[in-house]
C-alpha cells in the first residue's frame, strides 16, 4: 500500500472517531446516555485501525527508496498531515463537549442521590416518629 494511501486511511479512521463522538454528542444533548458504552467500543475499535496505519506508515517510510522521496511527495504528505492536525483539533473540542455532558449529568444524578438520600432520612424521622404515637408497639407486644 502506498504511503499516501495510508495516511488517507488514517484519516478517514480520525473522521469515523469524529462522527461516533457527534453521535453521542447528539444524544447526550437530548439526555440520552444509552450511547456510552457503544461510543468507547467504537472508539477502541477505530484506535486500533489507527495503530495499524501508524506500524504500516512506518513500515513505508523505512522502505521507501531515496529515488520515490519526491519534493511531490513530500508536498503531499505535508497537506494530508495538516489535515490531520484539523481533524485532530476537531476530535479534541468534541471530546471537551463530551466531558462537559457527563461531568453535568454526573452532578445531576449526584444531587438526586444526594436528595433521595435526605428525602429517605426525613422519612425515617417521620416514621419512627409516627409508629410510636400510632401505639405501633402495642401491636409487637400481643
Amino acid at each position: 500500500m502506498s504511503l499516501i494511501r495510508l495516511i488517507k486511511t488514517k484519516n478517514r479512521c480520525f473522521d469515523r472517531f469524529l462522527e461516533e463522538a457527534q453521535r453521542f454528542i447528539d444524544l447526550a444533548g437530548q439526555g440520552d446516555f444509552s450511547g456510552i458504552d457503544r461510543l468507547q467500543q467504537r472508539r477502541d475499535l477505530i484506535l486500533r485501525a489507527i495503530s495499524l496505519c501508524d506500524r504500516k506508515i512506518n513500515e513505508e517510510v523505512v522502505n521507501l527508496a531515496p529515488s520515490e522521496r519526491t519534493e511531490a511527495l513530500l508536498t503531499s504528505i505535508r497537506e494530508l498531515l495538516k489535515l490531520q492536525d484539523q481533524k485532530f483539533s476537531e476530535i479534541t473540542q468534541a471530546d471537551a463537549r463530551i466531558s462537559r455532558f457527563l461531568e453535568q449529568e454526573q452532578n445531576r444524578l449526584s444531587a438526586e442521590v444526594s436528595q433521595s438520600k435526605q428525602s429517605m432520612s426525613h422519612m425515617k424521622k417521620f416514621k419512627s416518629t409516627w409508629v410510636a404515637q400510632a401505639g405501633g408497639e402495642l401491636d409487637e407486644k400481643l
